[in-house]
């Protein structure tokens, strides 16, 4: 059966359309298409893309598997590795705090510039509008605040309404994930807008407790009778730290002024066991014109249970502010019981019996190693 013309012309145009193809390698021989969506476009892991633009070449590997060329590249970074699961073993974690002074720039750079960190505590954090929600009832929109961004690290807040400002967060990076559960205590009774309680566990089920605080201090008075009167657990680790906005001869300098509730707070802690980390006469808050007036504010406490087990490295404290804030850096570190190595015991020096009181020795270990009683 001989075919019309026009038909035998169609179907040449159409051979001759796929030999370019092929020939500009934008569609490698054999290769399989998805069949297009309801408006005609092609499904996007299945369409080709040129090499002239960043696709990949033609061959069999892509041929067989066209949804190869969908799957993004692995990232050679061990901190990017099991993010999913708790399977990796626990390592040291570094903690930074810093009151970022409600600065969106300080608080952006903290999170590009602090990539060895795992968790980085904030007081004062940037908390405003990030968006509005409209609706119909509500064209004008209403604001909605929240926390700077970053794809590295997870943001943790306080639990608050639309109309409330955040005086803490926490974030956590993404990558302490694969040894770490993590988990906000939002239900803690010390949860507020100015205290946050995180617990980081690991496979081990250990975990530790970390208390952020930022003391709003009142016209008269202090504002933390909610810590004051809480009682914490003894059995675990757990870090207190923040700014506190207290003076007191424990940790600030000669010449400032103690705060009336001072007293208080250090024998709350006492009593909690809490040892304050502090290096002495180390300067966390600077005034931007008066240097006689630098203060120490920003404090770090753990309890006995974290120092008795060696877990905790010394406490770093930056000499000068953090850009665009007038606070430095409290730095620590915690390493959790699995990363440990103990130092064995000395071996016993042993005896040196003297000759002259030997009958002694031979009383005394014949009573310790009586055979009748054996």
């Amino acid at each position: 059966m001989q075919l019309p013309s026009n038909l035998l012309q169609l179907l040449a145009c159409e051979e001759t359309r796929r030999r370019t193809l092929r020939h500009g390698r934008r569609l490698p021989l054999e290769e399989k298409h998805a069949p297009p969506d309801r408006n005609g476009t092609p499904h996007p892991c299945t369409t080709p893309i040129p090499t002239s633009l960043g696709g990949p070449p033609s061959g069999p590997h892509n041929a067989t598997n066209p949804t190869n060329r969908c799957r993004p590249r692995r990232t050679s970074s061990t901190r990017l590795t099991n993010r999913l699961n708790m399977s990796a073993q626990p390592t040291e974690v570094k903690i930074v705090s810093v009151n970022t002074n409600h600065n969106n720039g300080c608080m952006h750079s903290l999170l590009q510039k602090s990539p060895d960190t795992d968790i980085l505590i904030i007081q004062e954090p940037w908390f405003y509008t990030v968006a509005t929600v409209r609706s119909d009832e509500d064209p004008e929109g209403t604001p909605q605040k929240g926390l700077p961004h970053n794809d590295m690290w997870d943001a943790h807040t306080p639990k608050h309404k639309t109309t409330d400002t955040c005086k803490v967060a926490i974030y956590t990076h993404k990558s302490l994930k694969a040894s770490y559960n993590i988990k906000l205590r939002t239900d803690h009774c010390l949860a507020s807008l100015t205290t946050m309680v995180l617990d980081l566990t690991d496979t081990e089920r250990s975990t530790l407790h970390i208390i952020n605080v930022y003391h709003k201090c009142p016209p008269r008075g202090h504002a933390l009778h909610h810590l004051l009167t809480h009682t914490l657990d003894e059995m675990t680790p757990t870090i207190l730290i923040g700014d506190f906005n207290t003076h007191d001869p424990q940790w600030s300098q000669p010449t400032q002024t103690p705060s009336s509730w001072g007293m208080a707070f250090t024998e709350w802690n006492d009593r909690e066991g809490l040892t304050c980390l502090n290096p002495a006469d180390t300067l966390t808050w600077f005034h931007p014109t008066i240097a006689e007036r630098a203060s120490i504010i920003d404090l770090a406490f753990a309890n006995e249970a974290l120092l008795l087990g060696g877990q905790l490295d010394t406490l770093q404290i930056l000499d000068r502010p953090v850009p665009l804030t007038d606070h430095a850096t409290l730095s620590l570190t915690y390493y959790p019981l699995t990363s440990l190595t103990f130092s064995p015991p000395p071996a016993p020096t042993g005896y040196v019996a003297d000759p002259e009181r030997h009958d002694v020795w031979t009383t005394a270990f014949l009573k310790a190693f009586d055979t009748q009683q054996v």
